[in-house]
């Protein structure tokens, strides 16, 4: 019921804009220039992106209350630490489009955030995701392997889609057989795994068949790894 939207500033930040400041020995909160530098870091750039996003989402018909916070730390970390103290539920967060050898070497906030994140649901946009404002989550991919926590991500995609039933959102079930079980499996036959990926399918269906999704729901059983 309530929505924060919530900047850290980070080290890179720190990094880029205090030079010749010995860290070991000096609190930067102390040093004018710093406060100088962030001060107009927060005028030019966050608050007006921070009013941006409140005014984009009031616009778009969000009534609950929405609050803009900034803070400083270690982004992945601090992301986490906001979420826990403010009894959060769910995190929403864009990826940068980082490639594979930058996201090893500089690390990932988005990583950080996924393996702190205990009790939260995670929202992870891509650096391309595109923004229907006439059904903004369809259509939607719901993976399962028949765990716990597969079956509540399931879950929480029928909630989204509940909230947008007047534009029928249409969401798939994707169960896949991992080749390197498959392999083995050749000698006995294919049929038990298969059986088995179409049960959690079933499992699956049910879940949304209770929030009266049925008729926009379909599924698909892959092999691959």
């Amino acid at each position: 019921e309530n929505l924060t939207l919530l900047r850290v500033i980070g080290g890179a930040y720190l990094a880029r804009h205090i030079q010749n400041v010995d860290l070991r020995v000096t609190r930067m909160d102390e040093v004018d220039a710093w406060r100088r530098v962030r001060q107009h870091h927060l005028d030019q750039d966050i608050l007006p992106l921070l009013e941006e996003g409140k005014r984009f989402m009031q616009e778009n018909g969000v009534a609950a209350p929405i609050e803009t916070r900034v803070t400083e730390g270690k982004v992945g970390e601090e992301i986490i630490r906001v979420a826990q103290e403010g009894g959060y539920t769910a995190i929403v967060m864009g990826r940068r489009g980082l490639s594979p050898v930058k996201g090893l070497l500089l690390g990932s906030v988005t990583r950080q955030v996924l393996s702190l994140a205990r009790n939260l649901t995670i929202f992870v946009l891509g650096p391309e995701a595109a923004f229907n404002p006439d059904c903004p989550i369809s259509p939607l991919l719901l993976p399962v392997d028949g765990s716990e926590p597969s079956l509540a991500a399931i879950r929480q995609g029928a909630a989204l889609a509940q909230s947008f039933t007047d534009c029928e959102p249409r969401l798939t079930l994707l169960h896949v057989i991992d080749f390197a079980i498959l392999a083995p499996a050749y000698a006995e036959g294919a049929a038990p795994l298969i059986a088995d990926g179409e049960g959690i399918l079933a499992n699956g269906r049910e879940i949304l068949k209770d929030t009266g999704l049925k008729g926009m729901v379909a599924d698909k059983l892959l092999t691959g790894h």
